[in-house]
C-alpha cells in the first residue's frame, strides 16, 4: 500500500469520470486496477453509470432540500395559524369591550329621547326645576 494522499504504486490503470449535472461537475467516479490497460473496454459503461450516478446524487439533493423546505413552510404556518386565532381573540375582545361602554350610552340616549333626562322623581323633587307635582 502507498503512503496516505498518494496512489497506490501497484495501481497501473485509473479511469475517472466526472460526474456532471447541468454542466457542473459535482464528483469524480474513479476506478483502478493493478493491470495495463484495464478499462478499455469499460470507458463507455463507466461514463452511463457515471450520467445516472449524478442524476441520483442531484435527485437525493433536491429530495432533501424539499425535506428542509417542507419543514420551514410547516413551521410557517403553523405561526400564521397561531397568529389568525390571536386576531380572533383580539377582535372578540375588542368588540366585547366596545359593546359594554355602548350599551350604558345607548340607554343613556333613550332615556334622553323619552324626555326624563335621566332624572329620577327624587331628584326632581330636589331641583330647582321641580314644578310641584
Amino acid at each position: 500500500m502507498g503512503e496516505p494522499g498518494y496512489f497506490d504504486p501497484e495501481v497501473n490503470s485509473l479511469l475517472a469520470v466526472p460526474l456532471i449535472v447541468r454542466n457542473q461537475v459535482i464528483g469524480l467516479l474513479s476506478l483502478d486496477d493493478t493491470r495495463n490497460s484495464a478499462f478499455a473496454d469499460e470507458v463507455r459503461l463507466l461514463t452511463i453509470v457515471a450520467a445516472q450516478a449524478a442524476v441520483a446524487i442531484e435527485n437525493a439533493q433536491l429530495y432533501e432540500s424539499l425535506q428542509v423546505s417542507y419543514h420551514d413552510l410547516e413551521g410557517a404556518y403553523e405561526a400564521l395559524r397561531e397568529l389568525d386565532r390571536m386576531k380572533s381573540e383580539l377582535v372578540q375582545n375588542i368588540s366585547h369591550e366596545l359593546r359594554t361602554p355602548l350599551t350604558f350610552v345607548k340607554g343613556y340616549l333613550e332615556l334622553l329621547q323619552d324626555g326624563d333626562y335621566g332624572r329620577t322623581e327624587r331628584r326632581a323633587e330636589g331641583s330647582p326645576w321641580h314644578r310641584g307635582r
